[in-house]
């Protein structure tokens, strides 16, 4: 098997960085921040297509297309 994604609660608890319970614009923005400063490797402030899709969420490879569609109809 892959790597056992986070779940919800980990999230929050890790971007609720002063244990408030709540998420205010600066904390959640905070990882947007880094994220954005991580994938701007030529340091110009703006993000290219190579850049930006440094950024995209990794697929764990079980989802496929065969796997999404829904099973056909016993009726069909």
């Amino acid at each position: 098997k892959g790597e056992k994604k986070p779940n919800r609660e980990a999230i929050f608890k890790k971007l609720d960085t002063n244990t408030d319970g709540r998420i205010d614009f600066a904390e959640y923005a905070a990882k947007s921040s880094s994220k954005f400063t991580a994938a701007d490797v030529n340091e110009d402030g703006k993000l290219s297509v190579p850049e930006l899709a440094t950024t995209a969420p990794k697929r764990n490879g079980r989802r496929t297309l065969e796997r999404c569609r829904p099973e056909p109809s016993a009726d069909a």
